[in-house]
């Protein structure tokens, strides 16, 4: 929402906020209605993906931003985020729930394999791309501020007299 305010098309913004609510909302009951919490939920990710896109529709045009410059950008995110949703996929038809797999760990093991693929997906193509300047280049350079911030070396230290 920032952007169109940075634009000066506020009106425009409460127009997509509108459009979206009235689609997200009865989305998201009528789903929960079907399904429960795997409906309710299913809906809030699909209306958040379409939702990237409303959001963003009106901006390109108002700043001459074709779809090439687009996915150039956000090209390996698109393809990392997919990868992980494949992975995710599969893992919760491997690994049902049962007696010996209790939901919640189910629910952790397969939250933390899904954001391992992602970054391992997304971070191996950035290399494959040349290291570009990009997000993934910002992230790497704040985790390494971060890291120095908070003195955790990852180099083992030398010993006082040795």
């Amino acid at each position: 929402g920032a952007l169109y305010i940075v634009v000066d098309r506020q009106k425009a913004l409460i127009g997509v906020l509108a459009i979206t609510l009235a689609i997200r909302v009865p989305a998201v009951i009528v789903a929960a209605r079907l399904d429960g919490m795997n409906g309710a939920m299913i809906a809030l990710t699909a209306s958040a993906f379409l939702n990237m896109f409303v959001w963003n529709g009106a901006i390109p045009a108002i700043i001459n931003l074709r779809l090439s410059d687009f996915l150039r950008e956000t090209w390996r995110s698109i393809l990392s985020c997919a990868v992980m949703v494949a992975a995710v996929y599969l893992m919760m038809n491997t690994f049902p729930v049962s007696a010996h797999f209790p939901a919640l760990l189910r629910f952790v093991a397969i939250v933390l394999a899904g954001g391992a693929v992602l970054l391992a997906v997304q971070f191996s193509l950035w290399m494959i791309s040349g290291r570009p300047h990009s997000a993934e280049s910002l992230a790497l350079s704040l985790a390494s501020k971060v890291t120095r911030r908070l003195n955790l070396s990852l180099r083992p230290k030398p010993q006082p007299g040795a």
